[in-house]
């Protein structure tokens, strides 16, 4: 008897840093902003302070404006190629599975050829209809856990996508109200050394929730190990389940045609 060997197909991982895209940047010029005016002595300290304030926190919110869009266009790259990666998995799969139903047609057409007796032939329209049930059932399984794993990464990258910005929309509005609040004190001739101090307060209080926000970003990587394990369970069940079935038609086949021969398959085991 002719045979039929199942080919398996290795599923790619997709690297988590391309799945999720960059780390936040951790650092902005709040050093900068606050040590400028450190230094500062004498009567001029307040004119100089909200002065030098000002020039600096334009710099910094200019900073965190730039930062935001450096890191959305690297997520838009990524999204492209991320994108491009999975219509190439796609497309492999689909051609493997081509190649491979038209190996298991061949081999059938010479099964065909030596039956001789109508006993045979029913035998192996049975066995042909069994594994042909196998291949489709898992592929349907692998098809679905497929879909299931990227139906998750997607929405962990628009969840984080959105944490992204609303760290970032946050870390730009505590910094606009801090300059804010300096312009006003200075304006109200408030203590140059109080408005400074509360200045970098503000700014200190907004870099550690930025660094917060951040670190809860990040900490969303994790959410992809269970992704990962599902898909990876729902691939293994799918080849026991097609293993099982596999034997149990080969086994029928053989019984039935009075055959002491093995019955294999080349049929695709994606």
């Amino acid at each position: 008897m002719t045979k039929l060997h199942y080919k398996n197909i290795t599923f790619r991982v997709i690297n988590t840093a391309v799945l999720i895209g960059l780390v936040l940047p951790t650092t902005f010029s709040f050093a900068k902003v606050a040590t400028s005016t450190s230094t500062e002595k004498g009567g001029a300290v307040g004119e100089n302070f909200c002065t030098r304030a000002v020039e600096q926190l334009g710099k910094v919110t200019g900073e965190i404006t730039d930062r935001a869009a450096k890191l959305q266009a690297k997520r838009d790259e990524q999204k492209s190629e991320f994108d491009s990666k999975r219509a190439d998995l796609d497309s492999k799969r689909a051609n493997q599975r081509t190649e491979q139903d038209q190996r298991f047609a061949d081999n059938l057409k010479k099964l065909e050829e030596k039956a001789a007796s109508s006993t045979q032939r029913l035998a192996l329209l049975k066995y042909r209809e069994a594994v042909s049930l196998a291949i489709s059932t898992r592929r349907a399984a692998i098809d679905n856990a497929v879909k299931t794993f990227r139906d998750g990464v997607d929405r962990e990258r628009a969840t984080r996508k959105d944490a992204i910005k609303k760290a970032f929309d946050a870390l730009e509005a505590s910094v606009k109200a801090a300059q804010d609040k300096a312009k006003a004190d200075c304006t109200a001739k408030v203590n140059p050394k109080t408005v400074r101090e509360n200045f970098r307060a503000a700014l200190k209080t907004a870099r550690e929730k930025f660094e917060v926000d951040r670190k809860a970003i990040e900490k969303r990587l994790d959410a992809l190990k269970p992704l990962l394990d599902t898909r990876k369970a729902a691939f293994e069940k799918a080849q026991k389940d097609f293993q099982a079935a596999l034997k149990k038609a080969k086994d029928e086949y053989k019984k039935a045609i009075g055959s002491n021969k093995t019955a294999t398959s080349t049929a695709s085991s994606s």
